[in-house]
């Protein structure tokens, strides 16, 4: 169904650098691979150039959300006078991603790579 939004809510370990989506697991690549500079980024649907026809084949996520209040409760950093989220190392926390599109767990493995900025 085009235009219809659908989310994946992933819990991610931190202490084990896994996350198991749909009883699949993904593990963390080496730091060669992950300091990789040609591995594709997110870029906001809003800054991409592609034509329309293009999008409507392609799983595009269109919004990432950090669960800010969860997670911050979860890691008592509720109440620090920081904008953003804190977590603490070693614990998990969650976030949710909408796609343009149905997430077949079965057909995409996803990946996620966590560096300083």
């Amino acid at each position: 169904m085009q235009g219809d939004s659908y989310h994946l809510r992933q819990s991610v370990d931190t202490q084990n650098k896994t996350f198991s989506p749909y009883s699949s697991s993904i593990e963390t690549s080496s730091n060669e691979q992950m300091h990789n500079s040609s591995r594709p980024t997110f870029t906001p649907p809003n800054q991409r150039k592609s034509d329309a026809s293009e999008n409507a084949t392609k799983m595009i996520p269109i919004d990432i959300d950090m669960n800010l209040k969860e997670n911050m409760e979860e890691h008592s950093t509720i109440y620090y006078d920081i904008q953003g989220l804190v977590l603490r190392r070693g614990q998990p926390f969650s976030f949710t991603i909408t796609f343009n599109q149905d997430f077949p767990a079965d057909k995409y493995n996803l990946s996620f790579i966590f560096k300083p900025q």
